[in-house]
């Protein structure tokens, strides 16, 4: 009797034991780790990397100088160009962001290209109390992403201190066509780092390419994972699953502590509704944009079949749905007049309230640009798509692929529907 209370007593001792390290190693996969981050000169990257971060927020040139602009730059050239980036802002909203507005200049006569940058470092309209900054000689061509353009041009860093927004940037000027001129401005640094994810290590740098914002807590915020682009996205926003179990990848303003944590809140599903009869349904694919976090549909986290959204509200990044017999894909789009509208409109919610309501479509027509063509029962019909943006007129057709590490090659169409460009893609 003694051994038995003895062996029970032992038992207990021994659970409470496993419980106390069941619980301990429970409490520290759902607890967040941090993980330091260093920073680091974007020119001495390689691959993939680079040559993302090397893109940054592209801005179409014009010839009309900015009417915003107080003071307009004097300069020595027939045909300068101007241009506006918009720090802090949103790629999929042009009303957000502050404007920052430049211009090129070709002081040297002769055709010899644009040499002379005037720039509203400090954001006050006035482009006549900053110092001109010039071309940077030193700079490599090989440092540039490959966009089959001999003729680009680098300018020296300048630092831009405006609206609590401090970042030292480079921009560089790429000839589209004799009539379009394109400029992408770039941080000159960015960070980088080793991290743990569940069970699995990764190097990692975080940088500002699609919205210069001067901070790396923002959605837009670029990452990528041992040299390749984060998911499907390349974004820190576009949280990973590893081993069922979804991740949290946050960082600090100034980028220097990314912090890695189990997401612990609630899940919710999109549902749409439509003001019509019509049945409506979402796809299985489609992104969906919060101010902290990314959703790609067709990876994330799935419950019989449906996908599991954390719970917030979204803006429509390219969301695929069905009403009637009619697919759609939604977006956010905002025009300058229409800065009341909230583009976080999908509610994602732990309850079966509707993510979104659909307005009542009741014809949706398809232009044909052709009118004498006319197609018969059983005729054979190719159809073919390009990407095109609707401001610049710009689109990208003719895209191919020939190997995994090779970027794909495309051809870049003005609105006239000419090529313009080709070589290869600036992305993966």
């Amino acid at each position: 009797m003694k051994r038995a209370k003895q062996a029970q007593k032992h038992s207990v001792v021994w659970a409470s034991l496993v419980f106390m390290c069941t619980s301990l190693a429970w409490s520290q996969n759902q607890s967040s780790t941090q993980f330091p981050l260093t920073p680091v000169d974007v020119v001495t990257l390689t691959g993939q990397a680079k040559m993302n971060l090397m893109m940054g927020a592209t801005v179409l040139c014009q010839n009309a100088p900015n009417k915003a602009v107080n003071a307009q730059a004097k300069t020595k050239g027939l045909t300068p160009l101007h241009g506006e980036l918009r720090l802090g802002g949103n790629p999929m909203n042009p009303s957000e962001g502050i404007p920052i507005y430049f211009t090129l200049d070709q002081s040297q006569s002769g055709n010899k290209g644009f040499d002379t940058l005037f720039i509203d470092q400090n954001g006050d309209l006035d482009l006549t109390n900053e110092k001109s900054v010039g071309v940077d000689t030193h700079f490599s061509k090989e440092d540039l992403p490959r966009l089959g353009q001999e003729d680009s041009t680098v300018f020296m860093p300048f630092t831009l201190r405006a609206n609590g927004i401090t970042e030292t940037l480079r921009l560089t000027l790429l000839p589209i066509s004799k009539t379009m001129t394109m400029a992408m401005v770039t941080p000159t640094m960015a960070r980088q780092g080793h991290i743990k994810v569940g069970n699995k290590e990764h190097d990692i740098i975080l940088g500002q390419t699609n919205a210069v914002s001067g901070r790396y807590d923002h959605v837009w915020t670029a990452c990528f994972m041992d040299g390749q682009r984060n998911g499907d996205t390349g974004l820190l926003a576009d949280w990973p699953t590893v081993d069922g179990t979804l991740y949290q990848l946050t960082s600090n303003k100034d980028g220097t502590l990314l912090t890695v944590q189990p997401y612990a809140g609630k899940f919710g599903t999109l549902k749409l509704t439509s003001m019509s009869k019509a049945k409506v349904s979402a796809g299985h694919s489609g992104l969906l944009l919060s101010r902290t976090n990314l959703v790609n549909l067709a990876s994330s986290k799935k419950k019989d079949g449906i996908s599991q959204i954390p719970e917030g509200d979204y803006m429509p990044a390219s969301l695929m749905a069905t009403v009637g017999d009619t697919s759609l894909i939604l977006s956010f789009k905002s025009t300058p007049d229409k800065t009341d509208l909230d583009p976080y409109c999908v509610r994602i919610r732990d309850n079966d309230s509707p993510s979104l309501t659909m307005p009542a479509f009741k014809d949706v027509a398809f232009t044909w640009p052709n009118p004498n063509k006319t197609f018969h029962p059983g005729d054979q019909v190719t159809i073919s798509a390009s990407l095109c943006d609707k401001t610049t007129g710009l689109a990208v057709a003719g895209i191919t692929k020939d190997g995994q590490a090779m970027p794909p090659t495309a051809a870049i169409l003005g609105p006239d529907g000419k090529v313009v460009a080709e070589g290869q893609m600036p992305f993966g």
